[in-house]
């Protein structure tokens, strides 16, 4: 219980949105501790789980209600649980930025045969004494999510803050095929396995993410720009995309570029500087974070296309005063 403890409060601190977790872990460990310890050990066991969620508490209310102050709990939707949570995991996993019919359709069926399973399990289980724990876990997770957007205001979970469902998805599933006949489990799994298998084997790539792909040629820009300046002698004034900026900071950080300079604005991101005369430029649109790629600008003001990458929506682009 110690153990399981120590790393259910180790979670939270490396990802606040592990609270949920946090929360229906505890939740879990309490209603075992009623229904299986002995009267003795009752308060030796609840006082663990008190200390634990004391200590978690203190430590982490001062950073949260920081974090409340500058508004940054904005990332996450406000639509509902399957189209916010469900099918941005799902897109993601796909590698799509879109939801398309495929992947609703994909969704729909894994979840189908994650409840089938789930129901049976739970029938069969009964029948041994043998508890879902982790469906129990993953259930809970979900029923907090939706409980604190109501109760709460939050937003429901998306992406890279609800990654943590999929492990618990994943447990709940290989616990309930194990009390399933050997035949029956076997098909079970090859109804998952075989497309998860297909969407890996057509998606995987070594070069970007799902959320941040805009950044797979960050470094390349950069040294193409560099080398074009130094080819003709002078200093390439880089402006860019605000969702450019993290990672244009770590490269022109790690790698000395002599004959190109940064002339974003710090002060305001969605201005144009009057000095830069290449822009950086992301086509795309990204809704959760707010950048709108129809209201750049730059769409006012570009020449040529000095080069681009089409299939990621970047585009680097001469400045129109840089060449009149």
């Amino acid at each position: 219980m110690v153990l399981a403890m120590s790393f259910s409060c180790l979670a939270v601190l490396s990802n606040f949105s592990l609270l949920n977790y946090f929360v229906s872990h505890l939740a879990v460990l309490t209603l075992i501790v009623l229904l299986s310890t002995s009267a003795s050990a009752l308060y030796k066991r609840l006082g663990i789980l008190s200390l634990f969620s004391i200590l978690l508490g203190v430590s982490i209310i001062g950073p949260i209600q920081k974090l409340q102050l500058q508004g940054s709990f904005y990332y996450g939707g406000d639509v509902g649980f399957y189209q916010d949570t469900l099918l941005s995991l799902a897109k993601y996993s796909a590698y799509s930025a879109q939801i398309t019919p495929l992947i609703t359709l994909i969704l729909n069926g894994l979840l189908l045969v994650f409840a089938f399973t789930m129901l049976l399990y739970l029938f069969t289980s009964r029948l041994k004494g043998m508890p879902p724990i982790y469906l129990y876990l993953t259930v809970l997770v979900c029923s907090a999510t939706i409980v604190q957007h109501y109760w709460l205001g939050t937003l429901y979970l998306i992406d890279r803050a609800a990654i943590f469902l999929y492990p618990l998805v994943i447990l709940s599933f290989a616990q309930g095929i194990t009390v399933l006949h050997n035949r029956f489990s076997h098909t079970l799994l090859l109804v998952v396995l075989v497309p998860l298998m297909m969407n890996v084997i057509t998606k995987v790539n070594l070069h970007k993410t799902a959320l941040w792909y805009f950044d797979a040629h960050t470094e390349t820009v950069l040294q193409r720009l560099n080398k074009e300046g130094k080819d003709n002698n002078r200093k390439v004034h880089l402006d860019f995309s605000w969702p450019f900026q993290s990672a244009i900071a770590y490269y022109y950080t790690a790698e000395k570029y002599d004959h190109l300079e940064l002339v974003k604005n710090q002060e305001h991101r969605e201005a144009l500087n009057p000095n830069a005369d290449v822009y950086l430029y992301l086509s795309n649109s990204l809704e959760k974070v707010g950048y709108e790629a129809a209201q750049q600008l730059i769409l006012g003001s570009h020449g040529d296309t000095l080069f681009s990458y089409p299939s990621e929506g970047i585009y680097v682009l001469k400045i129109m005063k840089a060449i009149e």
